[in-house]
């Protein structure tokens, strides 16, 4: 769920390399990124960054579900995603699965 407009801080954004016009709020809902991410958080993503640049985690889209997950990219490409909770094992996507990458979230209630 995207959210329109909350006050927050551009000085942050500026420390964070982050352009105010690519940050962008979403609600995450499940419990798979807890303890980092709880249930309802509000979340900021950079939308500039559309492609895995390196490990963190992401707003993706993977064949239509919208998720939020630690993202692990491995020797030729394979990609994994990894949830936080440990009751959800890390899943590699297969070669056929679409990835689209919304952005990298940065905060989530603190700096990511």
């Amino acid at each position: 769920e995207v959210i329109d407009r909350l006050p927050f801080s551009r000085t942050l954004l500026r420390r964070m390399s982050v352009r105010p016009e690519n940050a962008h709020f979403i609600h995450a809902r499940g419990d798979s990124m807890e303890p980092t991410i709880r249930d309802g958080a509000i979340v900021l993503v950079d939308k500039s960054i559309r492609r895995i640049r390196d490990d963190g985690i992401y707003a993706l889209v993977v064949d239509g579900d919208v998720r939020i997950k630690r993202v692990h990219k491995g020797i030729g490409g394979a990609v994994t995603l990894i949830s936080d909770n440990s009751r959800y094992p890390p899943e590699t996507l297969a070669n056929s699965t679409v990835l689209k990458v919304e952005g990298r979230v940065f905060w989530a209630g603190g700096v990511i």
